[in-house]
C-alpha cells in the first residue's frame, strides 16, 4: 500500500469471545494491537459493548473500529498483531475480517 497523503487510519474488525449470557465481563478488559512493532494500543470496551456480549444473545461477536496512529503505518506491506488484557477463560478471543481503512 502507498500512505502518501494518509491523514487518517482506522482498522474495521469483528472481535468474538464466549460469554455466557448473564455472566460478567470484567470492567478492564481490552483488545490490544499494533502494527510494524510500534507501541501497543489498549481498546478498552465500552460499557454497552460488555453489556452486548453478556445480554445479547450474540456469542459474543462486536464489530470495532480502531484507530490507528498513521506514524505506524509504512508503504508497503504492514504487520498487525492483536492480544488481549484480562481475558477471561475459557475461550481464546478472536479476531477476523480485518480491513485497513485510510482517508
Amino acid at each position: 500500500m502507498d500512505i502518501t497523503g494518509v491523514t487518517r487510519a482506522r482498522l474495521a474488525l469483528q472481535h468474538w469471545t464466549y460469554h455466557a449470557v448473564g455472566s460478567p465481563t470484567p470492567v478492564d478488559y481490552a483488545l490490544d494491537y499494533r502494527l510494524n512493532g510500534h507501541a501497543w494500543r489498549h481498546r478498552a470496551l465500552t460499557p454497552g459493548e460488555r453489556r452486548m456480549m453478556t445480554e445479547v444473545p450474540n456469542a459474543g461477536t462486536l464489530s470495532l473500529m480502531l484507530d490507528v496512529d498513521v506514524a505506524d503505518l509504512k508503504s508497503g506491506a504492514n504487520v498487525v498483531e492483536f492480544t488481549t488484557t484480562n481475558a477471561s477463560p475459557p475461550l481464546i478471543p478472536v479476531v477476523l475480517n480485518i480491513d485497513l481503512v485510510l482517508e
